[in-house]
């Protein structure tokens, strides 16, 4: 079976929303995936030895040598939840409700929740059209799905998003429990370590939903209305006059209104009001010079009435915006202030060469994670797929280094230590074994078991730390389901090649930057892409590889192979014990209640 890469166009944009897909690419390649979902396939050979394939009819002039057909291709959507969010008509809602079932954040968040009701896509259309016309969200609902052809249940949950999800999440757990109760930092450290990273989220999020302003209608009514001032003042210019232009923001100094110390920025959630007399819209003094004629006098005037009028049309929009921009504005301040005292705390830090952090770094660095990835507790899947693979190891070394390096006055025993650490690791041993059957091709029915095992244990266990996302919930309530139901399951249709795709196009954008046609350089690259990705160089390449491996006189086995052997088997005794355990702990309060 081979397997084909076929790029279907890019979009160059700051940010990909709905607004920029629908009015570029959306209509095309609508057409294009519905033709595919519901059209008869066809694959010949001719008689010269050429294939051809064809939706609907086979071209009548083809000398056909041999001919098959697919009734029908099915067609599966992967990507990263907000992608999802965004085709189903959720734009911006993938925190707040599950895309698949009919739960909200509030119903999942509750780990023994009963089981939502699976969404339909032709429902959803209704709901996405009615939120449209009324413009207003409505269950999360913006406007309509993409595509109405593609069964809901065809939208895989995106398997290495939720592992970045779920590792991140308890890594930070972990190192937030180590910072408050081991390494005993002040609780304004602990604390302003904390809003350094909400701070950071926040700018994120303050800097999306401004360029999503900025490309909804109000946003471009907004820059025209400027583009209309603009113009009428260089039209006064041009007649003659002496123009006089007053910005009001310009005297409001927002920053003189932050926080001064670290205990009120502590206290602060770093989303307060926004100064609402701080303003972006600008008076025009005009002054008409003697000697104007009439008709020099009169255009002068009809300008400046222009300009009044956009102006006044502008000053609502302007001040959504800096609904927005103020947020964020004061978000940056606090947190410009914030690191300003981190660096304060860290200077004992720096002297502290025997520092806990430092050496829990090193132990991830001896597992090759590149810590320079690292920022805020942010790993990527890479990384993060290292720390589960070596959680025996990683929490054992961890174990040991937060025993002998706690500071003065922690009261954890060694015991107690070594048992959180413990814990710790079990999350990551059972999490790692619900990933690793979640992402088997053609799983069995033992495996799905196996998978179900895995992921009710590592759920109840994430939830003694963490919160439950949405990630976490597609896990427990979604993924078995499409392992029992999808052809072929979720292995084959995971969303790394995406995230490799995002960084095959960054390399091919410095490739091709020279080319200064779009049109050529864009063909460029996909020569380049479909050459790389062609099944007969790909199946080359891999001969070629297998011929010229060193061949052994005695076959050996792979360490990968050992190591990959030895992960299995510890998950599993982790399962079992973990099942044991709580088996117990119910047996236990049985015999108390009776």
């Amino acid at each position: 079976v081979h397997s084909m890469e076929l790029s279907f166009c890019e979009v160059e944009c700051n940010k990909d929303t709905h607004e920029v897909i629908s009015n570029t690419i959306l209509p095309t390649l609508s057409e294009g995936l519905k033709r595919c979902s519901t059209k008869m396939f066809h694959i010949c050979k001719d008689k010269s030895g050429e294939y051809h394939c064809s939706f609907g009819a086979m071209p009548s002039d083809l000398d056909v040598e041999a001919q098959g057909s697919v009734q029908k291709i099915e067609i599966y959507v992967t990507g990263d939840l907000a992608f999802h969010a965004m085709a189903l008509g959720r734009e911006g809602m993938s925190g707040n409700w599950c895309l698949l079932c009919n739960l909200m954040k509030s119903q999942y968040e509750n780990i023994n929740h009963t089981d939502g009701v699976m969404l339909d896509i032709l429902d959803m259309f209704k709901k996405g059209k009615a939120a449209r016309e009324a413009k207003k969200a409505n269950e999360g609902f913006k406007y309509e799905p993409w595509w109405d052809f593609i069964p809901l249940h065809h939208y895989m949950v995106p398997l290495l998003h939720c592992l970045i999800g779920v590792g991140n999440d308890l890594l930070a757990s972990f190192l937030d429990w180590v910072n408050e109760e081991i390494e005993c930092w002040d609780q304004q450290e602990v604390r302003t370590r904390s809003l350094i990273t909400t701070a950071e989220h926040k700018i994120v999020d303050e800097i999306a939903l401004r360029d999503e302003y900025d490309e909804s209608k109000n946003g471009k009514e907004l820059k025209s209305k400027k583009g209309v001032m603009n113009r009428r003042k260089k039209a006064i210019e041009a007649v003659g006059a002496l123009v006089v232009v007053s910005d009001s923001s310009r005297n409001q100094d927002v920053t003189d209104k932050l926080l001064e110390q670290c205990e009120e920025f502590l206290d602060d959630e770093l989303g307060g009001n926004v100064d609402d007399d701080v303003n972006d819209t600008y008076n025009l003094e005009v002054m008409i010079p003697e000697g104007l004629s009439d008709s020099a006098r009169a255009k002068i005037l009809k300008a400046k009435e222009d300009y009044d009028v956009a102006k006044q049309a502008l000053e609502p929009l302007v001040l959504e915006r800096q609904t927005i921009t103020g947020r964020l504005q004061k978000t940056r301040d606090a947190l410009r202030e914030l690191k300003k005292k981190m660096k304060e705390f860290r200077k004992v830090h720096k002297t502290d060469t025997e520092g806990l952090e430092k050496k829990l770094t090193e132990v991830l660095k001896e597992v090759n994670v590149e810590i320079q990835r690292y920022h805020g507790g942010s790993l990527n899947g890479k990384d993060i797929k290292k720390v589960m693979d070596n959680a025996l190891f990683i929490f054992e070394e961890f174990a040991k280094i937060l025993v002998v390096g706690k500071r003065p006055g922690c009261t954890l025993s060694k015991a107690a230590i070594e048992a959180k650490c413990g814990e710790y690791k079990t999350a990551f041993l059972l999490w790692d074994g619900a990933f690793s059957y979640a992402r088997k091709i053609n799983p069995t029915p033992e495996d799905i078991a196996m998978y179900e095992r895995f992921v009710k244990a590592a759920v109840k266990q994430h939830s003694k730390f963490c919160s439950i996302t949405h990630k976490v919930h597609l896990m427990f309530k979604h993924v078995a389901w499409q392992m029992k139901n999808i052809p072929g399951g979720l292995g084959d249709k995971m969303e790394d090649w995406v995230e490799l795709a995002h960084q095959l196009g960054a390399r091919m954008r410095t490739r091709f930057r020279s080319v200064k046609d779009p049109l050529t350089r864009a063909i460029a690259r996909e020569r380049a892409r479909q050459r790389d990705t062609d099944p007969e160089v790909v199946a080359y390449v891999d001969g070629l590889d297998e011929r010229t491996r060193r061949e052994f006189k005695v076959e050996r086995v792979s360490k990968a192979k050992v190591d990959k052997d030895t992960r299995e088997r510890r998950r599993k005794e982790e399962l079992d014990k973990f099942e044991a355990a709580e088996a117990a702990a119910s047996e236990a309060c049985i015999v108390c209640l009776d």
